[in-house]
C-alpha cells in the first residue's frame, strides 16, 4: 500500500517535506504510523 501511494505522488514527494500513513483497526485505533521524509543524498 505504501509503496502504491509513494508511486501515485508521481514525483511530487520533495526534499524537505514527508508522507504519513496511519494502520488502524477495525475500531479506528491507531496501531501504526509509516512515515517517509524525502532528503536530498549527501
Amino acid at each position: 500500500m505504501a509503496g502504491q501511494t509513494l508511486q501515485a505522488l508521481n514525483g511530487k514527494l520533495s526534499p524537505g517535506h514527508g508522507w504519513k500513513m496511519e494502520v488502524t483497526d477495525e475500531f479506528q485505533n491507531v496501531l501504526y504510523v509509516l512515515s517517509i521524509r524525502a532528503e536530498k543524498p549527501k
